[in-house]
């Protein structure tokens, strides 16, 4: 598939070729934007929303009486399922304990990188976003699965009392 080959007009403006089709072409272009949206959407729901929806459903609760255990809407907790909106950690912590399950059980499903968190220790020691840069890259240097990070945490101090 050719993209429209652009020519300078007399004002400035960037017109396609006079031989190029430009309707089926840019109609091509919006139509495989759309597809690739889709297909985005959809793995998007395929991770938190579709397993919140399986821990609710275990528990035999309903929108409403879910979204009521943790001061929700039905419609918000329904968007949440669908992945047409991510829940704050807030709420997310809420869940957990609504559906009796562990945080973490939940997190594993989320793609949403915990940016806020590392904005604060950014804003705490300049250092940390070198640090965490550098790590990304020797994550993705050395293809480092997550497992071997998990095993890399464990064996780190626990916090201080």
């Amino acid at each position: 598939m050719a993209y429209p080959v652009l020519r300078k007009s007399k004002r400035g403006n960037h017109l396609p070729h006079p031989e190029e089709n430009t309707f089926t072409e840019g109609f091509d272009r919006f139509y495989r934007a759309a597809r690739v949206v889709k297909t985005l959407k959809s793995l998007r729901i395929g991770m938190i929303g579709q397993r919140l929806k399986e821990l609710r459903l275990a528990r035999g609760l309903s929108l409403r009486e879910l979204g009521r255990e943790v001061s929700v809407s039905a419609p918000h907790i329904g968007d949440i399922e669908q992945g047409n909106r991510q829940p704050s950690d807030e709420l997310l912590a809420r869940l957990a304990e609504a559906l009796e399950t562990d945080l973490e059980d939940i997190l594993r499903y989320s793609k949403r990188p915990p940016a806020k968190q590392m904005e604060e220790l950014i804003e705490q020691d300049l250092e940390y976003g070198l640090a965490f840069r550098k790590f990304v890259d020797a994550v993705l240097e050395k293809r480092i699965s997550p497992e071997k990070i998990h095993d890399i945490t464990k064996k780190l101090p626990s916090k201080k009392p």
